[in-house]
């Protein structure tokens, strides 16, 4: 998706080369990619859960009241970027560890899973089905990433998930304010 590239992209533009200079030191190079990932939600999250708490509106502003209908659309799209953010990162640690055979492989398998639940959603017959189906296919390849990636810096996943969870809480609760009014 489009703004998660430009978001994490942009992050990793400036983080990406510090890695690859720490390949060899395992502890600097899991230290500074777990602040990544610390950073990548606490920019990320908000953004997407916000838009989400406001998608009807915010499609109503930005296209015009005839498209409100795809406010939900919006919605469910958000919560797929939250996930697709936290997976984004990966790939840096393939790439800066030297590792981008080990990354295609898991590229070819996770896109697998992915256009798998794009099928299994255009089955559905609606949009909306199909937007489901694609943030099922993504919840699906999340930790299967995360643990492929992360073993190869000696971490796990739960270290991912320690790392953005405050971040997703606190946009959480945000969510829930910003929803009810």
């Amino acid at each position: 998706m489009l703004p998660i590239e430009l978001i994490v992209q942009g992050i990793g533009e400036v983080v990406f080369p510090a890695l690859c200079k720490l390949q060899d030191d395992r502890a600097r190079f899991q230290s500074l990619y777990l602040r990544l990932i610390r950073l990548a939600a606490f920019v990320v999250f908000p953004i997407f859960l916000g838009v989400a708490a406001i998608s009807d509106d915010f499609v109503g502003v930005i296209w015009g009241h005839q498209w409100i209908r795809a406010g939900g659309l919006l919605a469910i799209l958000c919560l797929t970027g939250c996930l697709q953010s936290m997976c984004f990162p990966c790939g840096w640690v393939y790439l800066a560890m030297g590792r981008s055979a080990a990354m295609a492989r898991w590229g070819l398998l996770g896109n697998s899973i992915l256009l798998s639940s794009i099928v299994v959603g255009i089955s559905t017959g609606n949009i909306e089905g199909l937007a489901w189906s694609y943030f099922v296919g993504n919840l699906l390849v999340f930790a299967p990433c995360q643990y492929y990636a992360m073993r190869i810096i000696g971490l796990g996943v739960m270290s991912v998930v320690r790392e953005a969870l405050p971040s997703f809480l606190i946009a959480c609760v945000m969510f829930a304010c910003v929803y009810a009014l």
